[in-house]
């Protein structure tokens, strides 16, 4: 329920329906080549490139923390099912289509990070109370619900206006890309019907010039 006229106008741009009548979401927005061929360019630079933990000897001097955990989780394994490249290529693209991207943090009994178990970022809402502090409401597949504190979250924000909720590009261009999808898929009714009307007029007598 929303309550007029304040939360309206949010509701009303918050909705996949574009003004061409194409619904406009990510999954929906990733057929698109444009769409694709970016989130894949984009999502593939850091997923490709090293990241690196250092350790600080001296001013000049540093060294690789390979005793320290994180260190583990971002070169060698986050999960026990993706590799570190395809970690990173998955939080990239979720901050590309939804403005976050979000993996829980696992711990061992000593309180060390363990697993960086990623989360579809459109099942996380994360709030702030007066305090600063940023609690993570987290919906899993089946429907269930797990309230998570800053510690437990790994979270990335893309272009934000509050600083705590990233923009989703795909919600902002949503106007844009619903055109291309219209369009691409009036072309393609077009051309189904050998680009013929799909109606014909029959007069019964002969049409003058007006």
């Amino acid at each position: 329920s929303i309550n007029p006229p304040d939360d309206l106008d949010a509701y009303i741009r918050n909705q996949p329906l574009s003004g061409s009548g194409a619904v406009v979401n990510a999954e929906m927005a990733m057929r698109q080549a444009a769409v694709f061929a970016c989130v894949r360019i984009r999502s593939g630079v850091p997923a490709n490139m090293p990241l690196q933990v250092k350790r600080r000897i001296d001013e000049r001097t540093q060294e690789d923390a390979t005793d320290y955990p994180v260190y583990n989780l971002l070169k060698r394994e986050p999960n026990t099912w993706q590799t570190p490249s395809q970690f990173k290529r998955f939080m990239q693209t979720q901050l590309l289509l939804r403005g976050n991207a979000y993996a829980m943090i696992s711990r061992d009994l000593n309180g060390r990070p363990n697993m960086l178990v990623p989360m579809m970022a459109d099942r996380v809402y994360p709030s702030q109370d007066n305090l600063g502090r940023i609690t993570y409401k987290y919906t899993s597949k089946d429907g269930h619900q797990v309230d998570l504190n800053q510690r437990q979250v790994m979270h990335l924000v893309g272009l934000t206006l509050d600083g705590l909720n990233g923009v989703s590009v795909i919600k902002y261009a949503k106007e844009t890309i619903g055109l291309s999808m219209a369009m691409e898929h009036h072309g393609s009714t077009t051309f189904r019907n050998g680009a013929r009307p799909s109606a014909v007029l029959v007069h019964p007598e002969q049409i003058g010039q007006e």
